[in-house]
């Protein structure tokens, strides 16, 4: 049975590229209005339970942040004047309510600069 979320090879170039590996991403991207923030997704599965982080990578600072993992499937991902918004599908286990929510990831200070 396949997936319905896809996976990507992720390629970054410019002045300043982070250490990143190559694979082991998903295809869902999004950058703050400036251009200086983005957020990539990263999977990360459990005991083949679905899960993703969220990357960061601000090229004004230099920086890369990590959230940490969030159970589920990354559908969307947006920036919004708080920082980046998601929204995941979550993953059911028995006994377990269903995990659909949105989620706002806070911005860093160079974000609306």
């Amino acid at each position: 049975m396949g997936s319905p979320f896809n996976h990507a090879y992720l390629k970054l170039e410019g002045k300043w590229v982070p250490a990143l590996p190559e694979d082991g991403w998903q295809d869902i991207y999004a950058h703050s209005d400036n251009g200086n923030i983005l957020a990539i997704v990263r999977w990360d599965t459990e005991n083949n339970e679905p899960g993703f982080r969220l990357v960061m990578i601000d090229t004004k600072r230099k920086a890369v942040e990590e959230t940490e993992r969030i159970p589920g499937c990354c559908e969307s991902l947006e920036w919004r004047v708080s920082g980046f918004s998601y929204r995941a599908f979550g993953y059911k286990k028995p006994n377990q309510a269903s995990e659909v929510t949105a989620r706002k990831l806070a911005s860093t200070p160079t974000a609306d600069k």
